[in-house]
């Protein structure tokens, strides 16, 4: 691991990684644009938006654009519910969309609370009762 005060990076960003990767890296980051005529299956695009109680930052709602969305309490960590709730999704041909996933990604990621420790430790990667989340 390469270490960048205050924060441990992984080892795929370091310099010579980056350098020896940098076209493929490129490649992936730069937007292409796909038929969707040459998919068997089509997939569905979904937008995906969070709200936040404006006290704490903590998630409000997460409201996805085919109208189904989940609720939570003020201080509720529950990150099991997010996976729960977007299972269904995942296990079909679909495409989240959001407009500031930074911003969004960082409310859902907030969410696991002492476990994203356990996604450093892991090397990013984590599991969810045997779920694949990244």
């Amino acid at each position: 691991m390469l270490e960048c005060d205050p924060r441990v990076l992984p080892e795929a960003l370091s310099k010579e990684s980056l350098d020896w990767n940098l076209q493929k890296i490129m490649n992936t980051l730069t937007y292409k644009h796909v038929d969707s005529a040459g998919f068997q299956i089509r997939p569905t695009v979904i937008g995906f938006d969070t709200e936040t109680y404006a006290s704490n930052g903590d998630i409000m709602t997460l409201c996805l654009s085919d109208g189904n969305h989940i609720e939570f309490k003020n201080n509720e960590m529950d990150f099991e519910k997010i996976v729960t709730f977007f299972k269904p999704y995942i296990q079909k041909n679909v495409i989240f969309f959001a407009w500031n996933l930074g911003f969004d990604a960082m409310i859902l990621l907030k969410n696991l609370g002492l476990k994203i420790q356990d996604l450093k430790d892991n090397d990013f990667k984590l599991k969810e009762k045997n779920f694949n989340i990244f």
